[in-house]
């Protein structure tokens, strides 16, 4: 248990006791990552109607002040609330010890990755309002030469350099023209099987050192947009992930990661979905990894809590791209369910 944090002794009795017993693991757990995952399995349990029984309910029932409905819906905004703040304490640190740019990306994936995004970039530099669009875009691939570890430093430097001037003049209206022909221009990098760019994007070797990340990433929500439907102006999902019919009509990551974490894959369709879940878990982890780089604008207070929760989106997008490269149902299942409650609770505390 962390200095400092106590449990609500009247919560505890309170509590039915399997969510008692999480509530006392959570704080008795010895690591940070035991700590986190304890604090999330409590969060789920507290949804989900039929673990509210048992002895612990019929306790509760003999309350005077809490009563039926209202009882159940109280206990869960407790328990919901506990965990927001317990996840603040409890998820693994992003401390001095841990690199602000963590080399994640797998050698073969990198340029396949880096590819489709000068593609998207290709036809995002045709539209005259997609802007946002279009540095979102450019501040990802920026994120992935960050995120690799690359033989050809110095291709990697000058796309990055490249795709950062982008997003630099696609942020203001009145340099946004220019910020497209930019991209036209980087949008014909070719690179090979290796990732190895040709001479024109050779130009500084010195990696991201001199790039002040937190201006040049800017407005979060440009990062976050692709994530987002189709229709509300989001990049949609590849055919081989739309496994349902609502799918089909959502096309966007967030709906894919949420019907993911609802309900395990068949066999058939991990084995289906893997190349493309791939792609996705790994660029989820980029935007977890910038969102971490950029940190929050408001209040510097919560930079904490702000870097813990970005090192979880970042390294839950890594196991779901590990998952699915191996296929592992169980594993796409349990790395989407851990996603999208660190989602929930990050947008609950900093919306």
């Amino acid at each position: 248990m962390r200095e400092g944090c106590f449990p609500d002794e009247e919560l505890v009795q309170w509590l039915p006791m399997p969510l008692a017993q999480l509530y006392r693991r959570a704080h008795n757990a010895k690591t940070a990552l035991e700590r986190h995952n304890t604090a999330f399995f409590l969060w789920e349990a507290s949804l989900v109607r039929p673990s509210l029984g048992g002895r612990g309910c019929r306790t509760l029932a003999t309350r005077s002040d809490i009563k039926g409905a209202a009882m159940n819906h109280a206990m869960r905004l407790s328990v919901v609330l506990f965990v927001v703040a317990l996840f603040g304490l409890a998820a693994p640190a992003g401390d001095d010890k841990t690199p602000t740019w963590k080399p994640f990306l797998p050698p073969d994936d990198f340029p396949d990755l880096t590819k489709r995004s000068l593609e998207r970039i290709r036809t995002l530099a045709k539209d005259d309002g997609s802007a946002n669009a279009l540095r979102g875009e450019a501040l990802i691939l920026a994120g992935y030469t960050m995120s690799a570890n690359v033989k050809d430093v110095a291709s990697a430097a000058g796309l990055r350099r490249k795709a950062i001037k982008v997003a630099t003049l696609a942020a203001k209206k009145e340099t946004a023209d220019e910020a497209r022909k930019l991209a036209a221009d980087l949008a014909m990098v070719k690179l090979d099987a290796k990732g190895k760019g040709d001479a024109k994007t050779k130009t500084d070797p010195k990696g991201g050192a001199t790039i002040d990340w937190p201006a040049a990433i800017g407005d979060i929500a440009d990062i976050m947009t692709p994530l987002a439907s189709k229709a509300k102006g989001g990049e949609g999902i590849h055919a081989d992930l739309q496994y349902t019919t609502k799918l089909k009509m959502q096309n966007g990551t967030e709906a894919l990661l949420i019907a993911l974490s609802a309900k395990q894959l068949t066999a058939a369709n991990a084995k289906k979905m893997a190349r493309e879940l791939e792609i996705v878990g790994y660029r989820v982890a980029t935007i977890g990894a910038l969102t971490r780089r950029r940190g929050p604008h408001k209040n510097k207070e919560d930079a904490k809590v702000w870097d813990e929760q970005s090192v979880i989106m970042r390294d839950s997008g890594i196991d779901l791209a590990v998952a699915a490269e191996k296929k592992d149902a169980a594993s796409i299942f349990a790395a989407s369910r851990k996603l999208v409650g660190t989602c929930v609770l990050c947008h609950d505390a900093f919306k």
